[in-house]
Order: C-alpha cells, then structure tokens, then sequence
C-alpha cells in the first residue's frame, strides 16, 4: 500500500478490457479500491451505487461518447476528479475535455508518476466533499 493516505474509490469506465485492466492493476497495487464498467451505460450506474473518488473514463466508448458520460456524471452530482482517459491528445481535445465536465487529460497509457497526483487531489477533493464544501453524488 502507498501509505501516504486514506483508500481512494476509483472507477475506470474504458471498453479496451486489457487496457482498463492494466490500470486496475496499477491503482490496486498503490492501495486503492477499484472497479471497471466496460461501457458508459454500466459505469454510470456503478458511479450512483458507488460514489467514487476519481473516474478514469474513456472518451471513445461505443455506447456513448465519453464527454457525453462526464456531463452526465455531473448532472447526477458526481463530484469524482473525471480524468479522460483517451489516446486523443491536442488543445483542442483537451478545452473540449474540460468543456464537457473533466478536471484532466491524460493520454493512455498513464506512467505511475502521472497518477499519484490525481489520487493527491481526489483526497484533497474528498475532504472538501466531507466537509460539505464540494457537491456529493445524490
């Protein structure tokens, strides 16, 4: 376990199984409770019943497009850290990212120095949740 906190809930909603399973890995390894929805359908509801601290979700979902997802997400409340989890890269991808409801871009796949951030500022976003500073998931 990393031992620099408390255990973060993370959500990984991404269609490329061995992809979404990779990070599965890594997050549990660094200590964390993790679940995977392979589509948007199945990870917007896994985010109602779950509440989750940050959601890595994939942009290119077959079912729904990820920026439709995270604007969704919010509507219901989520005040997860959404992190666009896509190949897509460019500024024009990531103003959109960010139009759509997403605190971050990061291009697949992810290096363990680039997520220990994010998990740092998902507890700083928790606490703010706990202290009623921040929106809950309804």
């Amino acid at each position: 376990m990393e031992g620099r906190g408390e255990r973060l809930r993370i959500l990984i909603i991404d269609d490329h199984a061995d992809l979404a399973d990779a990070l599965a890995q890594v997050v549990l390894l660094l200590g964390h409770e993790v679940r995977v929805a392979g589509s948007a359908a199945g990870g917007l509801g896994c985010a109602l019943e779950h509440d989750p601290d940050v959601v890595f979700l994939d942009v290119g979902l077959p079912d729904l497009d990820g920026c439709e997802v995270a604007r969704r997400l919010r509507l219901q409340g989520c005040g997860a850290l959404l992190v666009a989890f896509t190949g897509r890269t460019g500024q024009a991808n990531t103003r959109r990212f960010h139009a759509a409801g997403f605190d971050h871009h990061v291009v697949k796949p992810a290096l363990m120095d680039r997520l220990q951030p994010l998990f740092e500022e998902a507890r700083a976003r928790r606490a703010a949740r706990a202290a009623g500073l921040a929106p809950r998931l309804n």
